[in-house]
């Protein structure tokens, strides 16, 4: 019995240095590798796996009871608790991994708390309310009508207005229209005879050069 309980306590300590190990060397490459959320996930799924690990372990070699032990031999009973020591204590793998992980996550925790950057206070500006959209009530049948039928009313009793104020100017003012008519003709008869009278003139200019430069010849 008490061989087989030192074995089993040898074998305990072996596979709590070889899980010490394994966990620095995990917290290595994750600190190195991995952001703060999958180094969580790893150590999680890492420390659930150990602790499969070593269940297995020890139900295979199968652990000796304390109370049959105690009855049997104290020196099987020193034995037990130096086993129950280091099952229970602070050395057990799963407090190992529990203070792997929350160192790495202390020092995760101090990188990102550094690399935040500084967030200033800014007012959020509401958006002014938009007013109501207005509203146009639908008209009747037959008013669009209405208002076409008036305008063409509108427009040809102008039209009308304004050629009845022609034609009564034009009876007003019938005496100037005559004497600027009777100008314009005297202007034209008169533009008439300078015009004869310029091309007389002109002809007798040309008949006496001409009876000059044939009287020069003869001389």
């Amino acid at each position: 019995m008490q061989e087989s309980g030192r074995d089993e306590n040898q074998e305990l300590r072996e596979e709590k240095d070889r899980l010490k190990k394994e966990v620095e060397r995990l917290q290595n490459q994750l600190s190195q590798c991995m952001t703060l959320e999958e180094m969580q996930a790893a150590l999680v799924i890492e420390r659930q796996n150990m602790l499969k690990e070593l269940q297995d372990s020890i139900t295979s070699t199968g652990f000796p009871d304390t109370r049959s032990s105690e009855s049997s031999s104290p020196s099987v009973k020193e034995e037990d608790d130096e086993g129950a020591t280091t099952k229970s204590g602070s050395d057990s793998p799963e407090s190992v991994v529990s203070e792997g992980e929350d160192s790495a996550l202390k020092d995760k925790k101090v990188q990102v708390e550094e690399k935040k950057p500084l967030h200033f206070l800014y007012r959020v500006e509401k958006p002014v309310p938009r007013p109501p959209t207005p509203t146009v009530d639908v008209p009747p049948e037959g008013d669009e009508e209405k208002e076409l039928a008036v305008i063409f009313l509108q427009k040809l009793l102008r039209g009308r207005s304004i050629q009845n104020q022609m034609l009564e100017g034009l009876e007003k003012h019938q005496e100037l229209i005559q004497e600027l008519r009777m100008n314009h003709t005297l202007q034209r008869e008169e533009q008439e005879l300078q015009r004869e009278e310029k091309q007389v003139t002109q002809a007798l200019q040309r008949q006496i050069e001409q009876s000059k430069y044939i009287n020069s010849l003869f001389i």
